[in-house]
């Protein structure tokens, strides 16, 4: 009995094998990393046992077929670049799915609010579409991994303040337009990497975002954005700081020993003339520093 159809990695061409769907089976399919093509067929919801589908890096054009949010085993659904297009269906309730990446493909449209409604969830990747509307996390609690970059999507975690995120670790939303620090990483006590550069995010940063992964919070780009000031930095693990292309003014923060690999920060002082200093550690061991002001 047939339970692992894994072809991933080669170079198969032509369109998606429609034969798949016989083999009923199947608990894994991985046909990722080839050349096929034409959409995903429909009939891949008579695989009642399939728990992982990976159909990644391919050239699957067409709609997400909307069956494929009913199969009632479904945990791991890769489907990123690829070049699907339209809309996100709505989801079955209660599926038991932790992982969707759908990202780097022609999708757009709203996000369905049924995405709320998957409890297990520890992984959802969207970045690089051209989704929209408002992704509401607050029954997420059991969320890892969250990618939305290069999207037109919005956050929220409800109005309950008490809503926590303890085991989410990696947070990127660059080039979002977001305007503000989203409120539900306050809970965020075990972040390990923020991203939250090419936004619109002004004035200085909240003292509450300085205790966000305090002891975990290693990578950290809030570059490309209208930050006007930090008093500190905290975080006793960080390796890589990047506040490039900000409106930081005021006195240098002492950066944390742990720094590791080079990174700068832009300070524009703004009057007649503007003086531009960048700092830095460069990889090693020893931390070598080095301050460079220039004169505009």
């Amino acid at each position: 009995m047939l339970e692992t159809f894994d072809l991933g990695d080669n170079n198969f061409i032509g369109v998606f094998p429609l034969w798949v769907a016989n083999l009923k089976p199947l608990v894994d399919l991985g046909l990722y990393g080839n050349q096929l093509t034409a959409p995903i067929p429909l009939n891949l919801s008579g695989l009642p046992n399939l728990q992982l589908l990976y159909l990644s890096n391919n050239f699957l054009s067409g709609v997400i077929p909307p069956s494929l949010f009913t199969l009632p085993s479904l945990k791991y659904l890769y489907l990123w670049s690829n070049c699907l297009t339209g809309q996100i269906p709505e989801l079955q309730h209660d599926l038991p799915l932790e992982w969707i990446d759908l990202s780097y493909n022609k999708l757009h449209g709203p996000i369905p609010k049924s995405i709320s409604t998957l409890v297990n969830l520890t992984v959802l990747s969207l970045e690089s579409t051209n989704l929209s509307g408002v992704v509401d996390f607050q029954r997420l609690e059991k969320l890892e991994e969250i990618y939305l970059s290069n999207t037109n999507l919005l956050v929220t975690a409800g109005s309950n303040v008490n809503n926590t995120f303890p085991n989410l670790r990696l947070f990127y939303m660059s080039s979002c337009n977001v305007e503000e620090f989203p409120g539900f990483l306050r809970t965020s006590e075990n972040l390990e990497a923020l991203d939250l550069s090419n936004n619109r995010i002004h004035g200085q940063i909240p003292n509450w975002v300085t205790f966000v992964g305090k002891y975990s919070l290693s990578y950290l780009n809030l570059s490309r954005n209208f930050l006007t000031n930090i008093k500190q930095l905290p975080w006793e693990h960080l390796a890589t700081l990047d506040l490039r292309s900000n409106l930081l003014q005021g006195p240098l923060p002492i950066p944390p020993p742990s720094i590791r690999s080079q990174f700068f920060s832009d300070y524009g002082i703004v009057d007649y003339n503007i003086f531009i200093m960048r700092f830095g550690v460069k990889d090693g061991e020893n931390s070598c520093w080095y301050l460079q002001i220039m004169l505009k």
